[in-house]
């Protein structure tokens, strides 16, 4: 999927990461109880740790195709399941505040930056889009006040 992504070929980069996606769910099957993949399952604990890892990244990888492709509904959905499951995933919050950008939900994109500088103080990104959700602010200020 990332030698797809690199060449901008996003519908076949998707068709792979989702693939990939597919089969960590299938290596994890034979788990009785899906809300807890460790209870009554064949497979080492470490290992479903790391195939939990790997979900997320792909996850991550799967919104940064998302974000190209202009769907930031699936991109919110995809980084909150990511972020839900790890809070320290930084790509996670700064794609998702990404995707609220798109649909103006300014306020959660917000804070989602806010969150990305807490963990990364020097991410420019972060500190450049903040700067755009502080020249909006100041616009709705004047409009209120208007």
């Amino acid at each position: 999927g990332n030698l797809q992504f690199a060449q901008n070929n996003l519908r076949e980069a998707l068709i792979h990461y989702h693939r990939g996606f597919l089969c960590i769910k299938g290596s994890l099957k034979g788990n009785s109880d899906d809300t807890n993949p460790q209870q009554g399952s064949n497979v080492a604990p470490e290992l479903i740790s790391d195939a939990a890892q790997l979900e997320n990244v792909i996850r991550l990888n799967m919104a940064a195709v998302l974000i190209k492709q202009n769907k930031p509904e699936r991109v919110i959905t995809e980084c909150s399941f990511v972020i839900n499951a790890d809070d320290t995933m930084v790509k996670a919050y700064y794609r998702r505040a990404l995707a609220y950008l798109k649909i103006r939900e300014y306020w959660k994109a917000k804070s989602d930056f806010e969150t990305v500088i807490e963990m990364e103080p020097e991410n420019e990104g972060a500190i450049k889009k903040l700067s755009v959700i502080a020249q909006w602010e100041k616009k709705q200020d004047k409009k209120t006040k208007s």
